[in-house]
């Protein structure tokens, strides 16, 4: 999150590796923002992040980020754990804690188990818990207020006398999230079926039920979401050819309930490897949505061209063009990657967007932004 708001001033960074301990240590400081409105102080922004190989097969590890400026700081502590056993089997878990100038502290931690004695199936548990207030400066966090069990079984063989198939994953996931006040908020019942082939494609059908509880209305598109409980089913399936072909595609589709109503997509994807020095892929995806209230009956579209060039091992580009039919707005990411040395590089990154749709000012520019960005690193390596 550093600098997406504040700009960077400078600062520094040192990682590395000594013996059996992994070391990242990062600080920058940021200037202060303002739009007129809103005043955000400059801050220096820290992170220290060890870990070690404490024993065969396991690690332990721990994090500190800050921040910290005139008016307040933000603090975290954290540790995290993991014990590899009984070939890919594992028990780990994290915690971490904040110290926060405004407001106060909370804290937010997981175990997990993961056992695999065969190679052909598989059990998954987990139990992660969110206090309500839990906001790390520099993190982020998917959702507060939360405690949630997690569990898999997976079936997953291998076909080795298969002309045809090579191996199937056959997994059945359960999801259920409580508030810290015990009140249900999500299930989520997941049957997830992939079955690969020996021509290096695969073939995947999946079917979902979830449950979610609205505390407050929301809003889809624009289209009133009344608070309150849902539950609705789905259906998925996908296909796709071997990537490493010169011509190599996908398609995918879904249908099921959506919130009150109905959704529908459907999409595709096609790439084309003209040599080592170019590959284009290019993608299309369509949302059909049916709510029941007033004009609730609505489409999304999205349009995608990924572009990956490369003159040598030491120099390539990539770039992203997408527009969608909601914004009606042609956007472009395109990054330059020079490695003038071994472990340091010359970044060039361009950003823009393009309003396609009709404007309420011809006066107005179409251009949304128009971003440019160099960066230049040095490994040094002791």
């Amino acid at each position: 999150r550093i600098g997406l708001q504040n700009d960077i001033i400078g600062g520094g960074r040192v990682t590395g590796q000594a013996g059996p301990l992994s070391i990242g240590v990062l600080s920058l400081h940021t200037d202060d923002f303002s739009d007129g409105t809103t005043t955000v102080p400059g801050a220096n922004n820290s992170v220290v992040r060890l870990r070690a190989d404490v024993l065969p097969r396991t690690t332990v590890g721990g994090i500190i980020t800050s921040i910290q400026n005139g008016s307040g700081h933000n603090r975290v502590v954290g540790g995290d754990a993991q014990l590899r056993f009984m070939n890919s089997s594992s028990v780990s878990a994290w915690f971490a804690n904040v110290w926060d100038s405004d407001a106060g502290t909370s804290m937010a931690g997981a175990a997990s188990l993961s056992l695999q004695p065969r190679r052909w199936y598989s059990v998954n548990a987990e139990y992660q818990v969110v206090d309500p207030d839990f906001q790390p400066g520099l993190g982020f966090v998917r959702r507060q207020d939360m405690e949630k069990y997690s569990g898999t079984f997976a079936l997953t063989p291998r076909f080795e006398s298969s002309g045809w198939a090579r191996s199937l994953v056959s997994a059945v996931i359960y999801d259920r999230i409580d508030g810290r006040d015990g009140g249900k908020q999500s299930t989520r019942q997941f049957w997830h079926n992939m079955l690969s082939l020996q021509t290096g494609g695969f073939v995947s059908v999946n079917a979902q039920r979830r449950f979610e509880r609205l505390a407050t209305p929301s809003s889809i598109q624009g289209r009133p979401l009344a608070a309150g409980d849902y539950t609705f089913v789905s259906f998925d399936a996908s296909a796709r050819t071997n990537a490493s072909n010169t011509l190599s595609g996908g398609v995918n589709g879904s249908v099921g309930d959506f919130w009150s109503g109905t959704r529908t997509t459907y999409g595709g994807s096609l790439t084309w490897k003209t040599g080592p020095y170019l590959t284009l892929t290019g993608s299309a995806s369509r949302n059909n949505i049916d709510l029941p209230v007033t004009d609730g009956e609505f489409s999304t579209s999205l349009l995608s061209m990924d572009v990956l060039g490369a003159v040598s091992r030491n120099l390539f580009a990539n770039a992203l063009v997408q527009w969608d039919d909601v914004s009606r707005t042609l956007r472009a990411n395109v990054r330059i990657d020079w490695i003038h040395t071994p472990g340091s590089d010359l970044f060039l990154v361009l950003d823009t967007g393009y309003m396609t749709g009709d404007q309420l000012d011809p006066l107005e520019s179409r251009w949304l932004r128009r971003t440019g960005v160099v960066k230049l690193t040095y490994m040094k390596a002791f």
